[in-house]
């Protein structure tokens, strides 16, 4: 640790994302109760396929066949994955990216064999919540998934800006608001066939992934795996 580090820790300690107790640097982003708690989530088994929720493939209804989901637990907004989650809307916390970066990654690896071409992006946030929070959670998991699974990284769709708060809308005003406020970026590389991961934060309805997952196809991407932190159960 270094003498900065140190001072960090002392006048600034870390705390758990979940419960708030002060936990030590090399303990982030849980607790060991809340850690505990996490991997039982983490593990338990769907109830539709009956595997544990970090190797599950279940897709959301009325999903695309050429289209694949991957997600790492189910998400409850007072889960120790759902208080993560909702922590990295917020605010930059590089712990807690490094974190689930590397869940994402034991999810990929558990359950999908992809080419070293292999492209990841990411669904991107408005420029507005941008300025609100200082990030954009999604583009920073795709990032250090990326370099953790030693794969191309790049932006290939935009926020149009369109308001509306998905949360917020029925199932239809999702997918209608979300094929209005995404675009693939006009300097989009070269997708001709290849596959692409692309990462998001939540799984709710699937209809923001669906509606990017239809822009790279339509760039010519091929397979296109979705892959999510937390997925919310009643989507199957």
């Amino acid at each position: 640790m270094t003498f900065r580090e140190y001072l960090s820790e002392l006048f600034f300690p870390p705390k758990c994302r979940c419960c708030k107790k002060p936990i030590r640097r090399e303990q982030a982003p849980f607790c060991k109760e809340c850690l505990a708690r996490y991997q039982r989530e983490k593990y338990a088994l769907c109830p539709t396929c009956h595997k544990p929720h970090c190797r599950c493939v279940c897709r959301p209804k009325g999903a695309t066949a050429s289209v694949f989901y991957r997600s790492v637990f189910p998400y409850r907004t007072q889960s120790p994955g759902g208080r993560l989650i909702l922590a990295l809307k917020d605010r930059k916390d590089r712990a807690g990216v490094a974190f689930l970066a590397g869940e994402l990654a034991d999810c990929l690896r558990k359950t999908t064999v992809l080419p070293e071409d292999a492209l990841v992006t990411f669904v991107p946030r408005s420029r507005k919540a941008i300025l609100r929070t200082g990030t954009d959670q999604a583009m920073e998991l795709a990032a250090a998934l990326a370099k953790v699974c030693k794969l191309d990284f790049g932006a290939t769709l935009r926020h149009t800006g369109v308001s509306g708060v998905q949360k917020e809308l029925s199932t239809e005003e999702r997918r209608l608001h979300a094929g209005a406020a995404y675009q693939t970026r006009k300097e989009i590389s070269d997708l001709q066939g290849r596959t692409v991961v692309l990462v998001d934060d939540i799984l709710t309805t699937g209809a923001t992934f669906e509606a990017c997952a239809g822009l790279l196809r339509q760039a010519g991407a091929g397979e296109i795996f979705c892959l999510s932190a937390g997925r919310r159960e009643q989507i199957r």
